[in-house]
């Protein structure tokens, strides 16, 4: 989007039973808490791949336009080119979460 500044881009806030909850990631977690989709999206019942998934998510808010940008998007295309989901066999919330990000990316 040429309307976002990706130095600048705007806050994602959420505000919920009198709670307010700021940035991407965060966001992201509590809409995928408060929806039914819970324990598909952070895999509950299985510890290392819930970690897996919230490390994905960390990745996510990092992921910016400069100088090393190209090489971990190398290193996330190598990843994905055996499998097709971030972990385990099924759309969880780490799939979202890097979706988002570089879908908003101007270099797309």
């Amino acid at each position: 989007r040429k309307d976002v500044n990706p130095k600048d881009p705007p806050k994602l806030v959420v505000k919920a039973d009198g709670t307010r909850f700021e940035g991407a990631a965060t966001c992201l977690r509590y809409f995928a808490r408060a929806g039914s989709k819970k324990s598909q999206l952070f895999l509950d019942g299985h510890p290392v791949e819930g970690t897996q998934i919230d490390q994905w998510i960390d990745w996510s808010v990092v992921l910016k336009p400069g100088q090393g940008l190209p090489e971990l998007l190398k290193q996330i295309n190598a990843f994905v080119s055996t499998r097709t989901y971030l972990v385990g066999g099924v759309l969880t919330l780490a799939d979202v979460a890097i979706w988002g990000t570089l879908a908003s990316m101007p270099l797309w």
